[in-house]
């Protein structure tokens, strides 16, 4: 899978070190995808290129609260499979009803 031209045009203001344009590129992505992880990482790190650090801040904190989140719900998906409630495990994380 190739990069979208978005993507193209933030990697391409990135190695020119144009922070500025990079940020504006993966702010759209980010709007496009807020829970994807690789668009607010890239993003933290432009701005911190481009020494905007609370801002960058705010962004490392949203990923590692993303990240927390899917490495609990993949805990809650194997603690679910290994209670036996296998059906139930396919669903923890996606529709929230772990622990019925």
């Amino acid at each position: 899978m190739g990069c979208n031209p978005l993507q193209a045009r933030a990697v391409q203001a990135f190695a020119e070190q144009d922070f500025q344009t990079a940020v504006e590129c993966l702010s759209q992505l980010v709007a496009r995808e807020p829970n994807n992880i690789v668009w607010l990482e890239g993003r933290a790190q432009a701005l911190v290129d481009g020494k905007k650090f609370a801002r960058a801040l705010s962004d490392y904190n949203k990923c590692a609260r993303q990240a927390s989140a899917a490495r609990i719900s993949a805990h809650a998906r194997r603690t679910t499979f290994a209670l036996g409630r296998c059906r139930e495990a396919c669903d923890v994380g996606v529709s929230g009803n772990a622990g019925r």
